[in-house]
């Protein structure tokens, strides 16, 4: 019990006796009554106040790579790995965002809060799969420029894909989900820990400056 709490509480005992005492002496009046109101009403303050455990802020650190983080993951690059097949093809900077959280190794790139740390951990590691796995099955097609697919350009002419390519792209489809379910996890923890951080301007996606891999 701090301080206020314990002068709180002696001022309730102090003025429940004052009443007791008026009261025997048959001289009661409001003012004993009235300060036993006024010291119940601060205690109850009090605890209220105590009750309340207030939200740690975060460090800094972890404030600056959680904008870094939402900036890259931007609402279209989410829809896109929400609704986008992999049957279909696609513009490979739609995962610039993916590609560019793939390479992030080292203390720069980790939380000192431990809940966005393990959810963070969970997206670069699904991050770097789904990459991976394109730069294995996905191949450039003839057109438009700059568009990849995981079917080959034959199978996607016949319109009908083998079993060991339809695995592949459900397989892709399926990380590309559950990269935006831990997007989701963290965009509710850091919303929680970080309110001031939805205050501030959007930011831009960028591209890595490590360059991108070659698929």
């Amino acid at each position: 019990m701090n301080v206020a709490k314990l002068i709180s509480a002696l001022s309730c005992m102090v003025a429940s006796g004052w009443v007791g005492y008026s009261y025997h002496a048959g001289d009661v009046t409001f003012e004993p009554i009235l300060a036993v109101l006024a010291a119940l009403a601060w205690l109850f303050t009090e605890y209220k106040d105590g009750s309340q455990k207030p939200v740690p802020a975060l460090h800094p650190h972890d404030v600056a790579l959680g904008l870094r983080l939402k900036g890259l993951f931007n609402e279209p690059t989410k829809i896109f790995l929400r609704e986008h097949s992999f049957g279909q093809a696609y513009p490979h900077s739609k995962l610039h965002a993916v590609r560019d959280v793939s390479y992030w190794e080292g203390s720069e790139y980790e939380f000192e809060n431990s809940e966005l740390d393990n959810i963070s951990s969970e997206i670069v590691r699904l991050s770097d799969e789904l990459y991976g796995k394109l730069a294995g099955y996905a191949g450039p097609i003839d057109r438009p420029e700059g568009y990849f697919a995981v079917p080959l350009d034959h199978e996607r002419a016949q319109d009908r894909f083998g079993e060991e390519t339809s695995a592949r792209i459900a397989e892709v489809n399926e990380l590309a989900r559950q990269i935006v379910q831990q997007l989701e996890l963290f965009e509710k923890a850091f919303r929680r820990l970080s309110p001031e951080s939805y205050s501030a301007q959007p930011r831009t996606a960028t591209v890595s400056a490590e360059g991108p891999r070659i698929l």
